[in-house]
């Protein structure tokens, strides 16, 4: 590289640094509702770095860096700011979007004898793997990355963390291995114990009118996120602000919970457009009911948007803790995914079937490609890991036939499936239509926690855990 052009990039690295540093308030440990596991990993780090000399006593490997995945939201940045503050050195929180090759390079040439920690946002960005995707596009950040990584002393020089949203099979293996970022942290949605504990923390901080009904609002938020529960009381405060209410208010709470995730919209949509929407929730809630039980479903609500975005059906925690990592569960969440376009058209006939469908065939979808493609294979298929066919190189002839049979298998598997649905759904027309005129008839058009498991078990004359569906 011509001097000139290696000054400026160093002149552009050192005012990217100068931005990205962290200037904010410190995170401590305690200040993270949730994440255990996660904060003890991160714990771990720390104390090899606070007593090195005994981690070095011990044999131990001093970690050089660590991979964070989550859903947007979960608290990653909290983790890596507590860190940072538990080994007292400064973080740098850099934007993926922002680097190349030649600015990874210099950010560790300029910070290789700086005790600090290094943290790439949205890290997929440069992480993406090689054997997946073009790798003049992606191979040389990682490539770039695995470099200095191997280059620096971490005990003298910086310490990097990564924050992704993406699936770990996305990335390139070689940033992972051990002497790299060869330490994995998932962090998991809170849970309704800590979705309680969130509400708390955040009402707290600002003034409130009247009494909150928090045991409510974490029935309705299942799902969420702290940056959600956050956004959420802002979003109440703007609302109370606009009708003169300069405290948080319970009713504008609740109507931030409904609207979280949609901009603008309807909050008082047509009679017949009011009518679809609660008959698909009502379906998505009727099939869960009839296969996990009537406690298995959180909650029900009709949600401000456009028409195709008018509700939500949440599942329990104990549905999500149980993961789905078995075929059957996948298949059961798919056809979860399906119930609400076979409610509509069991209901209302097919030709009337709502554009709110088009999302839950989507997620039932990419379950079923997963579970083709990843997890089960299939006879056509066999044992494998479809992904391996599918490098996106042209030269690969092997992808279009790959993909050609996983098509043909996905879309078997989703036919029997909607069939099954189809079957438990058909005896149960009448509950579904009753669900949805309770729903509604709801104060704020939602049914959550007890009162919704008491509702279904009635309508459906079920005990409250699942039933044999033979």
């Amino acid at each position: 590289m011509p001097t000139g052009t290696r000054r400026r990039e160093k002149t552009k690295v050192k005012a990217l640094l100068e931005r990205c540093r962290y200037t904010g308030p410190g995170t401590d440990w305690d200040a993270i509702v949730g994440h255990a596991a996660a904060k003890r990993e991160l714990a771990v780090i720390a104390e090899q770095y606070r007593r090195s000399s005994v981690a070095e006593r011990l044999g131990l490997t001093i970690v050089k860096g660590a991979l964070l995945m989550s859903v947007p939201g979960a608290g990653k940045t909290m983790l890596a700011r507590a860190l940072a503050g538990a080994i007292t050195r400064p973080m740098y929180v850099i934007p993926s979007a922002e680097a190349d090759a030649t600015v990874i390079r210099e950010v560790y040439d300029h910070l290789r004898k700086t005790p600090c920690v290094i943290v790439w946002d949205e890290a997929d960005v440069i992480l993406r793997d090689r054997g997946r995707f073009n790798a003049l596009q992606g191979g040389r950040t990682v490539a770039a990355l695995c470099a200095a990584l191997d280059g620096i002393d971490p005990l003298r020089g910086p310490i990097t963390l990564c924050l992704t949203a993406e699936a770990e099979w996305g990335l390139d293996a070689s940033a992972l291995r051990s002497g790299r970022l060869s330490t994995k942290i998932v962090l998991g949605i809170p849970d309704r114990d800590e979705r309680r504990r969130l509400w708390e923390l955040y009402t707290a901080r600002v003034p409130t009118v009247g009494e909150l009904d928090l045991e409510a609002i974490t029935d309705r938020s299942t799902g969420f996120t702290g940056a959600d529960v956050e956004a959420c009381v802002l979003s109440a405060l703007g609302l109370g602000m606009v009708s003169g209410i300069d405290e948080l208010e319970g009713s504008l709470l609740n109507e931030a919970v409904l609207r979280r995730g949609h901009v603008g919209g309807d909050l008082e949509p047509s009679s017949e457009a009011q009518v679809a929407r609660a008959l698909h929730e009502s379906a998505h809630a009727t099939y869960a009911a009839l296969t996990f039980g009537p406690d298995a479903v959180a909650s029900v609500t009709l949600r401000p948007g456009e028409p195709n975005e008018g509700g939500r059906t949440s599942l329990a925690d104990r549905i999500r803790e149980d993961g789905i990592g078995d075929r059957t569960r996948i298949r059961e969440l798919a056809g979860f995914a399906f119930a609400g376009l076979v409610g509509e058209e069991l209901v209302r006939g097919a030709a009337h079937a709502s554009g709110g469908c088009s999302d839950d065939v989507a997620q039932a979808t990419r379950l079923l490609r997963g579970l083709i493609g990843e997890v089960a294979g299939s006879e056509a298929i066999g044992p494998i890991h479809v992904d391996g066919f599918e490098s996106g190189q042209s030269s690969d002839r092997g992808s279009e036939r790959m993909r050609a049979h996983l098509y043909d298998e996905v879309t078997a598997e989703a036919r029997v499936i909607r069939d099954g649905v189809r079957a438990v759904l058909a005896p149960r027309t009448a509950a579904i239509e009753a669900l949805a005129d309770r729903l509604i008839a709801a104060k704020d058009r939602t049914l959550s926690g007890s009162t919704l498991t008491e509702v279904l078990t009635e309508l459906l004359g079920i005990p409250g855990s699942a039933v044999d569906l033979g």
